[in-house]
């Protein structure tokens, strides 16, 4: 995998040799320190050799990543312009150049997307995608090209409309997923690009896991990928976020538990998400690791939804309503509300209403997969919550979601029909979300007349929270009928 041309006084070329591996490697084990050694040593040894401005691209992106600190960002920011700049000198012939190229400016605009330079990151995607397309139309046969690309297109049909067209975007999620699949089953033939495959592995996953809403699935790939032999906490963190979202909650956890004490302080939100594994399970020890979160991240994002989930703790473990307002009151003073978590997290703690602890039990049961006892929980409890009208369209829901992931269908629909007929909650969250899923099961049924009439329903609807997530479901759901007809 080499590559010459001329470059300074020397040969410019790019090889993807076992040093260079090694730092790759060692950046994805957050050994920063050793990542450096290495690409140190490889500045004296092999000065001409290209991919190393990758790999430091890869050692930038990581470090903000894991800490979100505006000071390493600021630090780390004229890194892009410096390395683009060695890139373009060198003037070297054929595929890779443009790889790396569009490597480091698409690793920049995700990064500046977590420092809200959303124009600086949007203009930035655009020319990480422009390089791509004109590059592969030149060599159609790079599949590496399709590592970055598969990203960019499964992204495109996600992006609202209006802010597409500005972009310049075009591509969809059939079109993501059939780039990123070819150069998996490519590296499993040519093993001249291994160290990209669990890289790969985890785009393929996380594209099935958030744009193609199949968390089931993407737990099932997972365990099969090499990703999951990994014991490096990104790939721990890759597994736990899917076992997460598909309603693994155990599994989420067993992973955790199996990161070292001093991997988790390093990646410090990796100690949030044990909390949530905790919480949803209803685990006393809960607190400690939200509270560990919070006294050794120095990043900006998920501190507003550590400390509303503190509340909670307060709430469902402690029925102790003073410590859930004392908690929400840290909600809205420390953090930034930025990312959708966040931002829905300041908007309860500015809230008046108290979550009913039941319901709250029940809720958190539920998100980690436990939907047996939420039920179970939840049917002794019934008689007061249903006839209490603060708390009834709560309860129709959580039940209709109970029952809905319990495959019990005929006792979700009633749920679900109960609620959207009471016109008392129509500008509920609950209730727009319960048309969408009432489409959901009737889709699945082959009921296509029915499903159609629900996601109309759930498009007519206008709740106060979520309606672009949940309108755009209904519409990818409609599409999909179309495609069955």
């Amino acid at each position: 995998m080499c590559l010459l041309a001329t470059f300074g006084w020397g040969q410019a070329y790019v090889d993807y040799n076992a040093e260079v591996e090694r730092a790759y490697y060692a950046v994805i084990a957050l050994d920063f320190d050793e990542s450096r050694d290495i690409l140190d040593s490889l500045s004296i040894a092999e000065p001409n050799n290209l991919a190393t401005l990758h790999i430091e691209n890869y050692l930038d992106f990581f470090t903000l990543f894991i800490s979100e600190k505006s000071t390493d960002f600021e630090r780390l920011k004229p890194n892009k312009d410096k390395r683009l700049k060695k890139l373009k000198a060198a003037n070297i012939d054929g595929p890779y150049a443009d790889f790396i190229e569009a490597e480091i400016i698409l690793q920049w605009a995700l990064t500046r997307s977590k420092f809200d330079e959303l124009l600086v990151s949007a203009r930035e995607l655009y020319k990480a995608y422009k390089i791509l397309e004109k590059a592969k139309e030149e060599y159609p046969d790079f599949l590496l090209y399709n590592k970055s690309l598969s990203i960019i297109h499964a992204l495109a049909e996600t992006i609202p409309g209006v802010i597409k067209s500005i972009i310049g975007l075009s591509g969809s999620i059939g079109q993501g997923v059939d780039e990123i699949t070819a150069l998996i089953d490519e590296i499993g033939v040519d093993h001249k690009w291994s160290m990209f495959l669990q890289e790969s592995e985890t785009i393929y996953t996380f594209i099935m896991l958030y744009q193609q809403n199949l968390p089931a699935e993407a737990w099932t790939y997972y365990q099969s990928s090499s990703v999951a032999n990994n014991d490096s906490p990104v790939a721990k963190f890759v597994g736990v976020k899917i076992a997460q979202r598909s309603g693994q909650n155990k599994e989420a956890l067993n992973l955790l538990n199996e990161i070292p004490p001093s991997q988790m302080d390093k990646f410090a939100y990796l100690h949030f998400l044990k909390g949530l594994c905790q919480l949803r399970e209803l685990n006393p020890d809960a607190d400690k690791s939200l509270q560990a979160f919070l006294d050794k991240f120095e990043g900006r994002h998920y501190i507003k939804e550590a400390y509303q989930k503190l509340g909670w703790y307060a709430l469902a473990i402690d029925d102790n309503i003073p410590q859930y307002k004392s908690a929400m009151a840290k909600c809205q003073q420390y953090g930034q509300a930025t990312i959708d978590d966040d931002k829905q997290a300041l908007k309860a703690a500015k809230s008046d209403a108290v979550p009913h602890p039941d319901l709250l039990r029940a809720r958190v049961l539920y998100d980690g997969g436990y939907y047996q006892r939420a039920f179970n929980y939840l049917i002794v409890k019934s008689h007061n919550l249903y006839y209490d009208n603060e708390y009834k369209a709560e309860y129709l829901y959580r039940m209709g979601r109970i029952t809905q992931m319990l495959l019990n269908y005929p006792d979700a629909i009633n749920y679900y029909q109960e609620l959207i007929d009471d016109t008392d909650f129509r500008q509920s969250f609950f209730v727009c979300n319960a048309a969408l899923q009432t489409g959901i099961i009737y889709e699945g049924q082959g009921d296509y007349a029915k499903a159609k009439l629900y996601f109309d329903k759930c498009l007519t609807m206008r709740p106060d929270d979520y309606q672009y997530s949940l309108h755009q479901k209904a519409k990818s759901g409609l599409n999909r009928l179309k495609s069955n007809n």
